[in-house]
């Protein structure tokens, strides 16, 4: 199972996990998936950092099934970097939605679910 916890709020991006070949038969591509949107995402606010100087503090840690961001942009950055937090976090979404057998995400706090009578990918 992939967890991911996505705090636009708060500047903070945790993925953990992976998927697993009994929980889907697209396993590996679900798990590549969530490894590159979260790498999108800190390559986006890394390369931000670099061209704009909006970021006062950026922690990146990503090992296999286990990835942090923390942002801590400049006041004026803030809605920068959360546009670009939301933009990466609506494919996490969908991937979360896609396949809710290996991917269970939570956005600012809330849980990411299929709606009543839908249902990801078999």
């Amino acid at each position: 199972m992939i967890s991911i916890n996505l705090s636009v709020d708060k500047f903070h991006l945790i993925v953990k996990g992976h998927a697993q070949p009994e929980e889907s038969e697209d396993y590996r591509e679900i798990c590549a998936g969530a490894s590159m949107l979260a790498q999108g995402l800190a390559h986006s606010i890394a390369k931000f950092q670099k061209e704009q100087d909006g970021i006062r503090h950026l922690l990146y840690r990503g090992d296999p099934g286990d990835m942090l961001l923390a942002v801590e942009p400049e006041a004026w950055a803030e809605a920068t970097v959360r546009k670009r937090m939301r933009a990466y976090g609506d494919g996490m979404e969908l991937l979360a939605l896609s396949n809710p057998e290996c991917v269970e995400m939570l956005w600012d706090g809330l849980p990411v679910k299929p709606e009543e009578g839908e249902e990801g990918h078999e």
